[in-house]
């Protein structure tokens, strides 16, 4: 990822470039469970002072003020992979190339049995919070389960023969109840 304010790197697991659409992808594993602290720093506040107020700012405001309701998505991550990838698209973009598009993917493991433990509609409930609060900004913010990824790429009627076999091993591997 480019610098923000040519200081920072952010880590983002992927980013997905096409002519029509650049996605960067966040992924968790079960950090969610636990606690998250969170923080900004000066050059993150100096990314603001240019742009416009927006869900992702005004979501960083709150929770710069505690103010917020999320105890089990990192939202600070979210907003700072948000960053990045504005900065990105910054970076890439000038007069004669028309802007793309671009979504923040949130990809996140739960088990198969999610449903019978809180903490997973805890999460649940806060990705949908988080998604109603920056809605309608310049980048999309998209969340889904690993599991849900893999059943999409199931559906696919146009994915390659090879998808099949790695979808079963991706389940034989990761997808478990616990």
């Amino acid at each position: 990822m480019p610098p923000i304010e040519g200081k920072s790197w952010l880590w983002m697991p992927a980013l997905l470039i096409s002519a029509s659409r650049i996605v960067g992808i966040e992924s968790e594993t079960t950090d969610y469970l636990s606690g998250h602290r969170v923080s900004f720093t000066e050059q993150m506040e100096a990314f603001w002072a240019e742009r416009e107020e927006n869900g992702w700012r005004r979501e960083m405001v709150a929770l710069q003020q505690g103010d917020h309701g999320y105890s089990r998505l990192d939202a600070a991550r979210m907003i700072k992979q948000y960053m990045g990838l504005r900065s990105m698209l910054d970076a890439l973009a000038d007069d004669n190339t028309p802007t793309v598009p671009a979504t923040l993917l949130y990809l996140y493991w739960e088990p198969l049995n999610a449903a019978r433990y809180e903490e997973f509609d805890e999460h649940h409930q806060e990705i949908e919070l988080f998604q109603a609060a920056v809605a309608g900004a310049d980048i999309d913010f998209v969340a889904m389960s690993y599991l849900d990824l893999w059943a999409s790429w199931s559906r696919d009627d146009n994915a390659p023969k090879w998808l099949a076999m790695h979808i079963a091993r991706l389940h034989q591997r990761y997808s478990m109840r616990i």
